[in-house]
């Protein structure tokens, strides 16, 4: 009996020692996982279909040293059976606005027979701690704004001070604008309501209203070229803010709903990053809302 008490103590000793070191080994391996990487957006496909046209768009990102630095464009529209192809190139000179910012676009567009080249070009110039943006379009179109920062580094208003265009026959035309648009934030830094000035009589309306997925955004990484892309309006928010957008929401002057669309997305089951979205809406005006695909690629 002793000698069998002794073997049942000394498999109890061996039964302890091992599955504390199976705990520590497992414990070991947890601690000594690698940290998932966080996925960097370098292009992305859009598709968009009607009854007689497919429009195909391949966005390409180029870094260097980690920072954008160019955003090239591919369109492959099928126009009853017509193939074409249409090339844009943006060349961003900064993915971080320094005092002075630059950022030039070119876009061919195909009339049916050749390709017209149009140039954007934005300019910044930092006042403080805002921003003076110029933006001028081939051949002769500007657009004077000045944005507006928080203490967070937010975008908080957005004032349009002039255009000029050019009428029919080569002559400017000058207006002056006392408009502005403001954000308003969620706690994650989400755009979530955007508000504007409505003709002209300084009082605020809403413009567009937002609601988003708690998922990252992969789309922040283009926020410093929306932000002087000439963004006057509501369509900031895509790249601005943390989170993918569920529900947009947008307003006439009047308050009468102009355009809702709803987006679905799958995401990586790791990273939470979206790997598609697909977009649908409803529109009270001409311009209806086409059903849209966009793959990311990472």
């Amino acid at each position: 009996m002793k000698i069998y008490q002794n073997q049942n103590t000394l498999f109890m000793k061996k039964l302890i020692f091992y599955s504390l070191a199976i705990f520590v080994f497992l414990s070991c391996e947890k601690k000594t996982d690698p940290t998932p990487v966080t996925p960097v957006l370098k292009g992305l496909k859009l598709e968009v279909k009607t009854p007689s046209i497919v429009v195909n768009s391949y966005f390409t990102l180029v870094y260097a040293n980690e920072k954008l630095v160019n955003m090239q464009r591919t369109d492959t529209i099928r126009d009853e059976g017509l193939l074409r192809v249409s090339p844009a190139t943006n060349n961003i000179l900064s993915e971080e606005i320094p005092d002075n910012f630059k950022l030039v676009s070119e876009n061919s567009l195909f009339n049916g027979q050749t390709y017209k080249v149009t140039t954007l070009t934005n300019t910044a110039k930092k006042i403080g701690a805002n921003y003076e943006i110029r933006t001028f379009f081939t051949p002769n179109f500007l657009y004077n704004q000045t944005v507006e920062m928080n203490s967070n580094n937010q975008i908080s208003k957005s004032l349009l001070s002039k255009v000029v265009s050019t009428d029919g026959n080569g002559n400017n035309i000058e207006s002056i604008q006392n408009s502005y648009y403001r954000y308003e934030y969620d706690s994650n830094g989400n755009i979530i309501k955007v508000l504007q000035t409505a003709n002209g009589n300084g009082k605020e309306v809403v413009a567009a209203e937002y609601t988003y997925d708690s998922n990252p955004n992969p789309y922040q990484v283009l926020k410093w070229v929306f932000r002087l892309s000439n963004f006057i309006g509501a369509g900031i928010s895509a790249s601005e803010s943390k989170n993918n957008i569920i529900i947009s929401k947008q307003y006439y002057a009047d308050g009468s709903l102009q355009t809702e669309t709803k987006s679905d997305y799958t995401y990586d089951s790791e990273t939470k990053y979206p790997l598609t979205q697909i977009t649908t809406g409803t529109s009270n005006s001409p311009n209806k809302v086409t059903p849209s695909k966009i793959i990311f690629k990472y």
